[in-house]
């Protein structure tokens, strides 16, 4: 009776142990967000720094749509949409494209030579009126932002 009792102590430790072992192996999928849901302007919660996405295509790179951001924060340094949008393709514009929860802008840079900058961000939330992100592999430097 007693072996008995020890088989099924046993039998139960290594069903709790294969379940526990099951549950951690499973690979949790990403969360899907649309790159559609994306588009539009956006400003990040309590400052004056802005970032509109937009539908319109990249030739250069055709799986990528464009983007351009400013920051109208400081008066003697602000950059307002309409200085932007006069630079076409230049400083403050970036390609993206959103797949599944990772967002990957390739940033424009200019100072003489022409640089593409990649930056890769995890979106952990987008609704109609919130966009939050932090940097890959930076989970504690979380940004949100409103639509607008």
């Amino acid at each position: 009776m007693k072996n008995l009792k020890s088989q099924i102590s046993r039998f139960k430790f290594l069903l709790v142990a294969l379940v526990g072992i099951g549950l951690c192996s499973c690979k949790q999928e990403a969360t899907s967000f649309l790159q559609s849901d994306l588009q539009g302007l956006w400003q990040e919660n309590g400052t004056k720094h802005y970032i509109r996405f937009l539908a319109e295509q990249s030739t250069v790179k055709t799986e990528y749509c464009w983007g351009y951001e400013w920051d109208e924060t400081d008066e003697e340094t602000a950059v307002y949409e309409e200085d932007v949008k006069a630079d076409q393709y230049g400083n403050g514009w970036f390609m993206y494209r959103l797949n599944k929860d990772e967002l990957l802008e390739i940033h424009k840079m200019s100072g003489g030579d022409w640089a593409d900058i990649p930056k890769t961000y995890i979106v952990t939330v987008l609704s109609s009126t919130t966009l939050t992100y932090y940097p890959k592999g930076y989970t504690n430097e979380k940004t949100s932002f409103t639509k607008q």
